[in-house]
């Protein structure tokens, strides 16, 4: 395994993600990701939209048994109330799509167990899991220490640039988007970046510690104190947020570094007995 990680051996893993409006191409680029070149054991999809499983069926045909695809119809919502977190959210299922995500990652643990699988992950069809150069996940998640039952993965954000020949990023945005945005938990502390701009914008804690108020303060704050016309002698991590800092405040009127959620998504351990409070 040069080059990949240091494993104890491989385990079966599976993705389970809820899907609605996906683009045909953008579905197959996601499977073949996964399936083909991570290596996981299967996929468990629920179509939001009962039709589009339909439309997608010559696509999921092609991964045979490794996808195992279920429309959200009434013969589902009916097995909800088997979930242990089915009384905290029934009253949200009809309109909250995370509320029914909660409840698809609950029902695919048990997919999961049944067909052997050692670990699940929960991503959306708009992100794709990276791992190590020459790492495969079942080797991935081998090398998990046994007394670890879950892990969370920090997301980055894609960042849609000028569309050329033959690129579209509604068809399909893997093929269109190669600049990121890093997770605020990566850069390092200490060389410029404060605990705001920093690990407290991960694992809830922008409301925990702050309160959204507070977070947003800081963060005009620093925007006003960051002059990017003139910010070569800033530490390059912090010349970056102030740059999308600005730019989100100019074009949405409020300062934000990440335009959607930065506290990433997590894999556990399918034997653990933990289940998901929130996705």
């Amino acid at each position: 395994m040069a080059g990949g990680e240091k494993s104890r051996g491989e385990v079966q893993c599976a993705i389970v993600s809820t899907l609605r409006g996906i683009p045909r191409a953008e579905l197959s680029t996601w499977l073949s990701h996964h399936l083909s070149h991570c290596r996981f054991s299967r996929v468990f999809l629920f179509f939001d939209d009962p039709l589009e499983l339909g439309t997608s069926e010559d696509i999921l045909r092609t991964w045979g048994s490794q996808v195992r695809a279920t429309a959200v119809d009434e013969a589902l919502q009916a097995e909800y109330s088997s979930c242990q977190r089915f009384e905290a959210l029934r009253a949200r299922l009809g309109e909250d799509w995370l509320a029914r995500q909660e409840l698809h990652v609950e029902l695919a643990t048990r997919f999961a167990a049944q067909e052997g699988c050692e670990w699940l992950l929960h991503i959306d069809l708009d992100e794709l899991f990276l791992l190590p150069q020459g790492t495969t996940a079942p080797q991935h998640f081998g090398s998990l220490p046994p007394e670890r039952n879950a892990v969370a993965y920090v997301n980055h954000e894609g960042v849609p640039e000028l569309q050329g020949a033959g690129i579209s990023l509604e068809l399909n945005r893997f093929g269109a988007v190669s600049l990121f945005r890093r997770n605020p938990h990566c850069f390092v502390e200490g060389q410029g970046i404060d605990d705001v701009l920093c690990g407290e914008a991960v694992h809830g804690g922008i409301s925990q510690r702050f309160g959204r108020g507070t977070w947003q303060k800081r963060l005009d704050e620093f925007v006003k104190g960051a002059d990017v016309a003139s910010s070569e002698g800033l530490f390059a991590p912090k010349r970056a947020f102030a740059f999308w800092l600005h730019r989100a405040k100019r074009h949405l009127g409020t300062a934000q570094y990440f335009l959607a959620y930065a506290n990433g998504k997590s894999a556990v351990r399918v034997q653990s007995g933990l289940r998901p409070n929130g996705v």
